[in-house]
């Protein structure tokens, strides 16, 4: 079992603009560089600390270094199943992909900041590690866990599922404090206000089981989880191409 999800809430309705704006004021996000194609960052900079691309296509744009050592960039996927690592921690996403992330010195991802599209994530669990999520509606502290999130353009509903971990959070509108703890796939919707709410469905949406598998595989793990009769029950219609 992973460590712990904090949650905390925006307590304004803000447009995704704007909200993205100040997620990266948050994290430390500022003054953006010359956009850098794939091959120069690679050239540029090690490896560990630039995602490493195994399917479709990732742009990457540099954003000016404001954290000590820690590096900063934009992400946005232009081809579907776009599958990228940086350091231990493994992303799967698709067109219409957009988000900034920060890397640690290590190598590790810091911070994301999800502006739209849908991303699941693999985090390597080291005791003590953090790392921040911002949604346009809530904000999230990750450690060791599998997560997918869905940004949609086009309804004021986003979407979280802790595939396996811990999950605490914070009503914005009561102030309620709860805890999920997540062997399996446990996911909420999140309204404009912040708040959390149960989806109308069993099933988690826009991600698989063999999708985790292969992520994790690709650093060298196998997902922390709890599976229903020992097997798995959610395959992707297409089997995974990385």
């Amino acid at each position: 079992m992973c460590d712990i999800c904090d949650v905390s809430f925006t307590q304004k309705q803000r447009s995704r603009r704007e909200v993205a704006k100040a997620g990266l004021a948050s994290l430390i996000f500022a003054g953006a560089a010359p956009a850098l194609n794939l091959g120069l960052v690679f050239q540029a900079e090690a490896s560990e600390r630039s995602p490493r691309v195994i399917a479709g296509k990732l742009d990457i744009e540099a954003v000016r270094q404001t954290t000590g050592t820690a590096r900063q960039l934009r992400l946005g996927a232009d081809a579907d199943q776009t599958a990228f690592v940086i350091g231990r921690d493994a992303f799967l996403t698709d067109a219409g992909f957009e988000a900034e992330v920060e890397i640690a010195e290590n190598g590790s991802v810091k911070a994301l900041n999800i502006v739209a599209g849908q991303l699941l994530s693999v985090f390597e669990p080291i005791a003590g590690r953090e790392t921040k999520l911002q949604l346009p509606n809530a904000s999230a502290s990750i450690r060791g866990t599998g997560c997918f999130v869905d940004v949609s353009t086009d309804s004021p509903l986003n979407y979280i599922c802790c595939c396996y971990g811990e999950l605490a959070f914070q009503e914005s509108s009561s102030g309620d404090k709860q805890h999920l703890k997540t062997s399996y796939h446990s996911a909420r919707h999140i309204n404009e206000k912040g708040d959390f709410m149960d989806p109308p469905y069993a099933v988690p949406l826009g991600h698989y089981d063999d999708q985790l598998v292969a992520l994790e595989r690709r650093v060298n793990r196998t997902p922390h989880w709890q599976l229903p009769n020992n097997e798995m029950q959610f395959f992707a219609p297409e089997a995974p191409r990385f």
